[in-house]
């Protein structure tokens, strides 16, 4: 492959591509001018294994595979939820270092260094997110927060460096988070609800539970 466009796919493993074992796939840079290739738009659904939602392939086969810094993944999701494994991409990033990938922009927190308590972003940024290529990397998780009446500011804080956590950030598994309001006068009550995934296994958004309340 070395142009052309896979979108809008919903599968139970790689949602774009599946690569069965030793099989290779090559996506090579386009030539003559020709657009780079795409893999947009694609789901991992399903209640088996369903990660990688734009391309999965066999760990053990990765070096069968080649994704060259000009291709594109942009909006894909799994069933299993955002997991990251930047060891496994730093060591791949020889053969897979596509330079754009679904996480590409967003907000990713985690401890940085690793064991530190201090929070960071993330970097580098890779498509071994679960999204883009399946991975076993730790879990993240969308943390969103709103002003459900009334006036005045919500804020999120994470780690022993009190690193600012913005509305629609994806945290670590683990972290603890601290929300504050301002100014404090105009703080009534909160709520918190949760959801174990964003899909479903038919790939549609999962609704949230209500899991408490509280007035201080």
């Amino acid at each position: 492959m070395t142009s052309g466009l896979i979108e809008d796919n919903k599968a139970i493993s790689g949602g774009g591509v599946w690569v069965s074992n030793w099989a290779q796939f090559n996506m090579n840079a386009p030539a003559n001018n020709d657009p780079a290739g795409i893999i947009t738009g694609n789901t991992a659904i399903g209640m088996g294994a369903n990660d990688g939602g734009g391309l999965h392939v066999n760990h053990s086969h990765l070096d069968r595979i080649r994704i060259d810094e000009s291709f594109i993944f942009t909006n894909n999701a799994a069933r299993n939820g955002l997991r990251i494994d930047t060891p496994l991409a730093v060591a791949q990033q020889s053969r897979i270092r596509p330079g754009t990938v679904t996480i590409t922009g967003w907000s990713i927190i985690t401890q940085t260094p690793v064991g530190t308590g201090d929070f960071g972003f993330l970097s580098p940024v890779h498509a071994f997110t679960n999204y883009d290529i399946n991975c076993m990397g730790p879990y993240f998780w969308r943390v969103a927060y709103i002003v459900g009446r009334g006036q005045g500011e919500l804020g999120a804080e994470v780690g022993q460096n009190n690193f600012p956590v913005p509305n629609n950030s994806f945290v670590s598994d683990g972290a603890t988070l601290t929300f504050d309001a301002s100014p404090g006068e105009c703080f009534e009550d909160w709520e918190i609800r949760t959801r174990p995934r964003e899909i479903d296994s038919d790939g549609e958004s999962v609704e949230f539970d209500f899991r408490g309340y509280g007035t201080d």
